[in-house]
C-alpha cells in the first residue's frame, strides 16, 4: 500500500520548496523498508495555476464560447453562451451545432467557411444564428482548430458575440444620414451622390443623365415657419 503527499520543503539555502512525496513498502534481500520518492511540485502547481485561470477566463468571459470535436459535437459552453442562444449546457451537449443555425445561409456559405478553417486552421465573419426561443440573431464569429501532438485537429472553439443591437444601430444611422426622416427620401446628399454616381457612368458610356426637378410653391415657407412635422 503507498501514500502520497503534498509538503513543502526546506533548501539548502533555507528557502521552503512544495514537493510530492510518494511512499510505498519496499521488500528487498530479505529486508523491508520504505520507498521515498520526493519531486519538486512547482511545475505542477504552475500548470494548476495556468488550468485555474484558463477555467477563470472561460466562465467569465463575455464573449460566447463553444468547444466542439471534430465533428462539431458540442463538448463545452460558457455562461455566456447560454445567456446568447438561450440554451443550458445540458441541453447542448453532445448535440451537433447545428442545433443554432438560422437556416439563412445556404451550402456555399459553409462550404468557403470549411475551406478556410481546413486551410488555414480559423474562420471569422458574420454570421446568422437562432436562439432556444426561435427568434433569429447576427453575431460576430471567430472558429480556431486545436491540434493534437501530431499537429492533427482535435477540436474547434468557437467565439462569438452578439451583434444584433449594433446592427440596427449602424442601420438607423445610416437611415438618418441618408434619407429625410419626414418622407424617408433620399435626402440632399443622397440625391448629390447619386447625380455624381449617374453622371461618370454616362460619362464612361458617353451617355448623358436628364435631371427633373419639382418646386413645390411655398414649400420652403411652410417649412421654416412651422417645421418639419407640419
Amino acid at each position: 500500500m503507498s501514500a502520497s503527499a503534498d509538503l513543502a520543503g526546506r533548501c539548502k539555502d533555507g528557502s521552503l520548496l512544495p514537493v510530492d512525496i510518494m511512499l510505498a513498502p519496499l521488500q528487498l534481500a530479505g529486508l523491508r523498508g520504505t520507498l521515498c520518492v520526493v519531486r519538486d511540485a512547482r511545475p505542477r502547481h504552475a500548470t494548476e495555476a495556468k488550468l485555474h485561470l484558463a477555467s477563470a477566463v472561460f466562465q467569465t468571459t463575455q464573449e460566447a464560447i463553444v468547444v466542439t470535436d471534430t465533428q462539431c459535437r458540442i463538448l463545452a459552453v460558457n455562461p455566456a453562451f447560454e445567456r446568447v442562444t438561450e440554451y443550458a449546457e445540458a441541453e447542448v451537449l453532445g448535440q451537433h451545432m447545428r442545433i443554432v443555425a438560422s437556416g439563412r445561409h445556404d451550402r456555399s456559405f459553409y462550404d468557403a467557411m470549411w475551406t478556410s478553417i481546413h486551410t488555414t486552421g480559423e474562420w471569422q465573419g458574420a454570421i446568422w444564428n437562432r436562439r432556444r426561443s426561435g427568434e433569429i440573431y447576427q453575431e460576430w464569429l471567430s472558429i480556431s482548430t486545436v491540434r493534437d501532438n501530431l499537429g492533427h485537429p482535435s477540436h474547434y472553439v468557437a467565439v462569438f458575440t452578439d451583434i444584433t443591437q449594433q446592427k440596427l444601430t449602424e442601420e438607423r444611422l445610416q437611415q438618418m444620414a441618408h434619407f429625410d426622416p419626414l418622407t424617408q427620401l433620399p435626402n440632399r446628399p443622397m440625391v448629390l451622390t447619386r447625380l455624381e454616381q449617374a453622371i461618370a457612368a454616362a460619362a464612361r458610356q458617353s451617355l448623358h443623365v436628364a435631371v427633373l426637378f419639382i418646386d413645390l410653391d411655398n414649400f420652403k415657407t411652410v417649412n421654416d415657419s412651422l417645421g418639419h412635422a407640419a
